[in-house]
């Protein structure tokens, strides 16, 4: 295991306790993140997608709307796996959640290279 996925399960299992995880993002970022944390023993719930919503994807996970997130936030902590991050950490602020506590940005390789950085 990487050392930077390392610190992502870690974080999202000090963070998510007691809540439904939910992968926003259903390309092949969000699809390979949620086979590689469920073999670190993390079970995701579903996931979120603007325009997917209805599909099933990797045989089990229902495509959830974003509306799932304006009520109950403390049901639910979100993983970020997409490279339209920015936006949708401004959705998720407004909706009150927080970055990290209730939510993890998962940047690509490809959103990597191209902002010059890293996150995690």
């Amino acid at each position: 295991m990487s050392n930077g996925l390392e610190y992502q399960i870690n974080i999202i299992k000090k963070y998510s306790q007691g809540r439904r995880i939910l992968v926003w993002g259903c390309g092949e970022f969000g699809q390979r993140f949620v086979e590689e944390i469920m073999a670190y023993g993390i079970e995701v719930y579903a996931f979120i997608d603007t325009y997917k919503r209805g599909q099933v994807l990797l045989g089990k996970y229902d495509v959830c709307s974003p509306d799932i997130l304006k009520s109950e936030k403390d049901k639910y902590y979100v993983c970020c796996a997409t490279n339209y991050y920015k936006s949708i950490e401004y959705h998720l602020n407004q909706c009150g959640y927080s970055c990290v506590v209730d939510y993890l940005l998962l940047l690509s390789t490809y959103t990597l290279s191209n902002i010059g950085g890293f996150f995690l």
